[in-house]
């Protein structure tokens, strides 16, 4: 990638976080209590909305450079087409289960009628930008994903006067001005799909888009349980503590992006050397990772407290939830081993076990510790999930040399002995 196609990508990546940290700060604070829950839970219900297309956009994402590098333009075209209309199909299926959910739940036409048009719209700009990234045209990926980020400030005028309708009409009126700037010109017609091209596909587009929604979910469980079980104001404390969790593990996460790529990169080559480089990366990184969450965790509770006044936050969950990215150096780069490894199938099952823990264990805690069950339940689902990937790792690359074991082994006591420090000071000091 060029210096100017990483520009693209850095100026995208700082208006999507730039955008989502404003709306965060206001939004909240211009709904009423009842109302921000509303839009948190509109936020969980669209995120499983995400793969529409059944993974078929992740399966694109892989194979479709290699199509562009060798100018295979019949298989492009298709590809194109089918990705297009295939996803339209999937986005209405998915717009009418979120708003028939919203309506069970919340029981407004007017807020699950507009929540029937997101998914189309998402789909098309989503499928433009996933067009745009395979033939490494940044520039048109950078100029949507800003026009969207700017666009998607219009909730905060709308929020006020509004409420929660005016903040889901933003939300549909960033989408069509973006389309608009894009236009219509690019989408494939006639509209067809090419059924023997999904077929032969959807087995590991599937497995791509359960790992990749079984992911985000995990790492945002508490927003989901708290969505089905708790009542509107335990949702809207758990939509912010989520939203500012995910600023400090898109950051982190960020940060190993060249490790993904050259870990890929060397499994082609040579398994001994991949597993030496992220096992190293991992004991390097592992304080860096533990300090940066630490004084996350402790400066929340009263940054929280600044910001969000009328939310009565227990300080506890905003640390707890930020806790479980100690282990992000574990999680975020040993799942490169097992995907470059096509061990899809055993990344999928620890995700499934992590998942079903942390689901498992707010059932447990509820009613002991009330709402802050889902923060523990998030924080032990990722840490199970990290522990999970150190143990598989081991027998998958059992011909690594010893040299890459101590490494993991040192990153592991590594962060025993953070933890122990950093307890003993705080017990110390409280």
């Amino acid at each position: 990638m060029s210096a100017r196609h990483s520009r693209d990508t850095v100026i995208a990546n700082v208006a999507q976080q730039g955008s989502a940290l404003l709306l965060l700060l206001a939004i909240p604070n211009l709904l009423s209590v009842e109302h921000y829950a509303e839009v948190v839970f509109v936020g969980v219900v669209l995120s499983f909305t995400r793969f529409s297309d059944l993974g078929l956009s992740l399966v694109f994402g892989r194979d479709a450079p290699r199509h562009h590098a060798l100018e295979e333009s019949e298989e492009i075209e298709l590809w194109g087409r089918t990705l297009f209309w295939f996803g339209m199909m999937g986005a209405a299926v998915a717009g009418c289960f979120a708003a028939i959910v919203m309506y069970l739940r919340f029981g407004t036409l007017a807020d699950a009628s507009i929540v029937l048009i997101l998914p189309l719209l998402s789909s098309v700009v989503s499928t433009y930008v996933s067009m745009a990234s395979v033939r490494s045209d940044f520039r048109a990926y950078r100029n949507s994903q800003v026009g969207l980020s700017i666009s998607r400030l219009l909730a905060i005028p709308l929020a006020l006067p509004f409420g929660v309708l005016g903040w889901l009409a933003a939300q549909i009126a960033s989408l069509v001005l973006v389309i608009s700037g894009i236009g219509v010109r690019w989408i494939p017609v006639p509209p067809r799909t090419d059924w023997d091209l999904v077929r032969r596909h959807l087995p590991a587009a599937l497995q791509l888009a359960l790992i990749s929604l079984l992911w985000v979910q995990l790492l945002d469980s508490a927003r989901l349980l708290a969505s089905i079980y708790y009542p509107p104001e335990g949702i809207a404390i758990y939509g912010i503590l989520v939203a500012g969790y995910q600023s400090v593990y898109s950051l982190v996460i960020s940060a190993y992006l060249p490790v993904s790529v050259r870990t890929l990169g060397l499994l082609g080559k040579s398994d001994r050397e991949a597993a030496e480089y992220v096992f190293g990366v991992i004991n390097r990184t592992v304080p860096a990772v533990f300090v940066l969450v630490i004084v996350a965790a402790e400066l929340s509770p009263w940054l929280l407290e600044l910001v969000f006044p009328k939310y009565s936050i227990d300080p506890l969950m905003p640390k707890v939830i930020l806790y479980g990215l100690t282990v992000l150096p574990f999680a975020a780069t040993l799942g490169n081993l097992f995907v470059g490894k096509r061990k899809t199938g055993l990344y999928l099952a620890m995700l499934t076990v992590a998942f079903s823990a942390s689901a498992a264990l707010e059932q447990l805690l509820r009613p002991e510790v009330g709402i802050r069950a889902a923060a523990i339940a998030q924080a032990t689902g990722t840490a199970i999930l990290a522990l999970l990937m150190v143990v598989a790792s081991r027998s998958l690359f059992a011909h690594a040399p010893r040299t890459a074991y101590a490494k993991m082994r040192a990153a592991v006591v590594r962060l025993g002995v953070l933890w122990a420090v950093y307890l003993i000071l705080k017990v110390g000091f409280s």
